[in-house]
């Protein structure tokens, strides 16, 4: 327990010093004083940039941290007061509270299917080499360039398989939130809704494990709070509106299910425009943008061949470590009709129309998810009726978002977890709307009992854990998987329904016929035909 503890903070503390020297850049744009979780947000995406860049060539091991840490310590010199300023974040209460319901949550080890076939891999092949060509072929679903993984291997203990990054992302969104809905009655609804999800998230494994999807949730709250606040406000907001751009952007190279933020990045980049009187900065922020996502680009191309796996309407490279065109279509396919209904025949899926498989799919889900999607239905009709008649065009263009996203991600395949930030929305949205019906009592400070419920969900997991220790991190599954020898390489192939976990190098979705390009496994993999 004291070491997951001692990984967040020290993932925190740089986080928060690479935030405070990424600030400088936009220091003529920031008329307030920058909350400590916005510090440790900008650095992450900052550090997410700067390893993934390095990650191109190099792996992610203790040389390319210690370099992260010497460059985190310049702000310290330059200024003490950084240090006090983050003392006083992690020390208050509530920071305290959340830390530990994350490292609750961690500690327990907890998830299944996705984090056991392919996440952690994903780390582990960070950790052994730089991006590996092909690497999509080996393990398919690695064909995703996922620059979270890169920031988990980064600052996490990869000798431990410890990744503590979703619970630090819990803490300073949690607190974030709480802290702006504080400030406005109104807007208390609206961010009460993502604090409810976040708090019921330690009910799941989202907090304690290492997927994506709760990271991509996480950036839609902070980007709808930061664009709810610049777009009311009467004030010039361009550092708003450039951390919306910027965030945006982040969570794309996340998850492509974060696509839809385009949308809020571009009203964002039109409010730049306006409020300022040369086309100075909006040509700056364009060009940050396209230089943020060129790694990303040239890392999706060497892991797949792809220029974004699986999306195959750009194909502009022929090199013998692609992945299949036909592999890439029945990603796209099985990802869609796996999620009409779970465990069943993708092509007999295919087959039903909405209403056959519709039914089916509503009561798979627990009481608290149809609770979710039945809340999100009714909040579209209330907040239009009510944000119409007021003009109100910050809550509709949310509500424009909320409604895209969750088309967008169920065209793409209807597993809910990807639409959990788009419909939190929804519910935000119409809590907000109907705020001046709800008696007054109801806007105190929600924050200790939430965090009570949220300390009891992941405490409650906690006790039940077989192995308790102080200072030892318990370890993941260690299941019987049957190795190979490719070229004096050992590598793990799984079988069917089996998890891969951190037994390295694993594949659970190898695709037919692959092979390594070389001698060594860092030489990458292609397709034999």
């Amino acid at each position: 327990m004291v070491t997951v503890i001692l990984n967040i903070l020290i993932s925190a503390f740089i986080c928060f010093l690479w935030g405070k020297l990424l600030l400088q850049a936009f220091k003529k744009h920031i008329h307030e004083e920058i909350k400590a979780e916005i510090s440790i947000l900008i650095g992450l995406v900052g550090l997410a940039f700067f390893s993934s860049c390095l990650h191109l060539f190099l792996p992610i091991q203790w040389p390319m941290k210690i370099l992260v840490l010497l460059i985190s310590i310049i702000p310290a010199i330059l200024n003490k007061w950084i240090l006090v300023q983050f003392y006083q974040f992690i020390s208050s209460k509530i920071s305290l509270l959340l830390i530990l319901v994350a490292a609750l949550s961690i500690y327990i080890r907890p998830g299944t299917g996705d984090i056991g076939d392919y996440h952690l891999q994903a780390m582990k092949w960070a950790e052994y080499s730089g991006n590996v060509l092909g690497l999509g072929n080996f393990n398919r679903p690695l064909a995703n360039n996922n620059w979270w993984f890169n920031l988990q291997s980064l600052l996490g203990f990869g000798e431990l398989s410890l990744y503590v990054l979703n619970g630090l992302l819990f803490v300073i969104c949690f607190s974030y939130l709480i802290h702006v809905y504080q400030k406005n009655e109104r807007e208390f609804f609206l961010h009460l809704g993502f604090v409810i999800f976040l708090t019921m998230s330690c009910k799941t494994a989202f907090v304690g494990s290492v997927t994506p999807d709760f990271v991509v949730s996480c950036l839609i709250f902070i980007n709808s709070s930061l664009f709810l606040q610049a777009f009311q406000s009467n004030k010039t907001e361009n550092f708003k509106y450039i951390l919306i751009i910027l965030l945006s952007c982040f969570a794309i190279t996340v998850k492509l299910n974060a696509a839809p933020l385009a949308l809020l990045a571009l009203v964002s980049f039109v409010m730049i425009i306006r409020q300022n009187k040369t086309f100075y900065l909006p040509i700056l922020i364009s060009l940050t943008a396209i230089i943020f996502f060129i790694p990303w680009l040239i890392g999706n191309v060497m892991v797949s061949g792809w220029l974004a796996y699986p999306v195959d309407g750009i194909d502009l490279f022929q090199v013998d470590w692609k992945v299949p065109k036909e592999v890439l279509k029945f990603e796209r396919f099985s990802i869609i009709q796996w999620g009409k209904l779970p465990g069943g025949d993708i092509y007999k899926t295919a087959q039903l129309g909405l209403m056959e498989w519709l039914p089916g799919w509503f009561k798979f889900h627990d009481v608290f998810n149809r609770a979710m999607m039945l809340l999100a239905l009714v909040s579209i009709p209330i907040t239009m009726w009510f944000q119409i008649k007021q003009k109100n065009m910050a809550i509709l263009l949310l509500l424009v978002l909320a409604i895209v996203g969750i088309v967008f991600c169920f065209s793409n395949g209807p597993h809910i977890r990807y639409t959990f930030g788009y419909m939190w929305i929804l519910i935000g949205l119409g809590l907000y709307s109907i705020s001046h019906l709800i008696p007054k009592i109801f806007t105190k400070s929600f924050s200790y009992p939430l965090l009570f419920v949220a300390l009891l969900l992941a405490g409650s997991k906690y006790i039940q854990t077989p192995k308790l220790s102080l200072f030892e991190v318990n370890a993941y599954p260690k299941i019987a998987i049957d190795s190979q020898d490719w070229n004096m390489n050992k590598v793990y192939i799984t079988k069917t329904n089996s998890s891969c976990w951190d037994q390295f190098p694993c594949s659970y979705y190898m695709v037919e016929n692959c092979k390594m390009r070389g001698m060594k496994l860092e030489e990458g993999f292609k397709v034999e035909r």
